[in-house]
């Protein structure tokens, strides 16, 4: 059997240019987007993931109330050393999530939260109420996602590494594989011009 030759992909762009003009998509001094910007990212790739599984729905974004915090130092400010704080905002589910965390299995001696930031390797869930099991190759645009995701998938398995992993899909066997990577690292993955 041979491997197609031509990879799916999905353009965030169009969606979150049109949910821009109401919503505040980013975080104000990071790079990446906050919950709102998370969560029509996930919606999009649900309705997409959707087409050829029918069983995958998008969690309503009225499952969540809207709360927000005085925020950490974020990437941006980090990098000029300029210390400050900014209102970021929460999305919080309003009932008990369905998806529990599991064990790990690569990497069991880490700790779930590493400073202040969801970047451990890997983050695995068990959600009863899903039939579907998914592996998602990520960087750190996806740690706001990740709320969401498990609750729309019976496992969910989530590696902090945008490497096509073939041994872990051989160990995982999902039914879906998706690779979540911000634009600026897609250089690196389709190699530069020769």
């Amino acid at each position: 059997q041979s491997l197609p030759t031509t990879v799916n992909y999905i353009d965030l762009a169009p969606i979150l240019l049109k949910k821009k003009a109401q919503y505040k998509l980013y975080r104000k001094a990071d790079t990446h987007w906050n919950p709102f910007g998370a969560y029509f990212a996930y919606e999009e790739l649900m309705h997409r993931i959707q087409a050829d599984f029918e069983v995958v729905v998008p969690v309503p974004l009225d499952n969540y109330s809207i709360d927000s915090i005085v925020g950490l130092q974020n990437d941006l400010i980090r990098q000029i050393r300029k210390p400050t704080n900014e209102y970021q905002i929460l999305l919080t589910n309003k009932t008990e999530p369905n998806a529990v965390f599991q064990k790990r299995v690569y990497r069991p001696e880490e700790t779930e939260i590493v400073h202040d930031f969801y970047q451990d390797y890997e983050k695995r869930y068990r959600n009863d109420s899903k039939p579907l099991k998914i592996l998602v190759f990520r960087d750190s645009f996806c740690c706001a996602m990740v709320d969401f995701i498990r609750e729309s998938f019976g496992e969910s398995v989530l590696i902090w590494d945008t490497t096509f992993d073939t041994q872990i899909i051989e160990n995982e066997k999902p039914d879906i594989v998706l690779t979540l990577m911000v634009e600026r690292h897609l250089e690196s993955k389709l190699g530069g011009p020769h």
